[in-house]
């Protein structure tokens, strides 16, 4: 996740029928993926989904059993070749006070608590419209400075996919970075399995249809 200030997400994403599929055509997963977490996420404000924002509560448990809460916003995708948009994810686990996420669309600025921020989406009417949950095994490469994460969901098209993420400060910085994910693509010969749609938008054919 990122920190609560603003940032871009550069993300390209690939399926797969298996992970041994996926660590033929990407040796280096096994050395790079780590951590684990079991997640679930619920989008809210079907008008700001079609207006290409995204506004979500994230849950996740980790290996050790323990629990957090997020409060995230998305912009609209600006990228090309890869998905690029802007991003702020809040740890609401505990509460929050004066949210950022929450400025954005008129909300309260005050302590809330986790459920607190659920209620004021609800009296924002920025309602839940769909949800979905999977595993995640999360790593880096550093010979590539990429994150990677590979990703298990059954209720998307593809239920099994690595995506590779790098985060920039600026626009001008995400454009670098789309670039070297193009790069990288070409030299792993991926763009025959390269989904552009991302996971929230797979979730959404399969539940509204196209």
């Amino acid at each position: 996740m990122a920190n609560p200030q603003l940032s871009y997400e550069v993300e390209i994403r690939f399926y797969f029928d298996s992970y041994n599929t996926a660590r033929k055509k990407l040796p280096f997963l096994d050395e790079s993926l780590r951590t684990v977490d079991w997640w679930d996420t619920a989008m809210y404000g079907l008008e700001l989904f079609h207006a290409d924002r995204m506004l979500r509560i994230g849950n996740l448990v980790y290996e050790d059993n323990h629990k957090k809460r997020y409060l995230g916003w998305k912009g609209p995708d600006i990228g090309d070749f890869a998905n690029i948009r802007s991003e702020i994810d809040e740890d609401v686990t505990n509460g929050i006070e004066n949210s950022v996420v929450l400025a954005k669309i008129g909300g309260i600025q005050k302590f809330l608590t986790a459920d607190g921020v659920i209620d004021e989406l609800s009296r924002l009417r920025y309602d839940k419209f769909m949800s979905f949950s999977g595993k995640n095994t999360i790593g880096r490469y550093e010979p590539l400075d990429i994150g990677i994460k590979l990703m298990s969901c059954d209720q998307l098209k593809y239920p099994l996919m690595v995506e590779i993420e790098k985060i920039a400060s600026t626009e001008k910085e995400a454009r670098l970075c789309e670039e070297q994910l193009y790069e990288i693509s070409n030299e792993l010969n991926l763009q025959d399995r390269l989904v552009k749609e991302e996971p929230t938008h797979l979730l959404y054919e399969a539940v509204y249809g196209k």
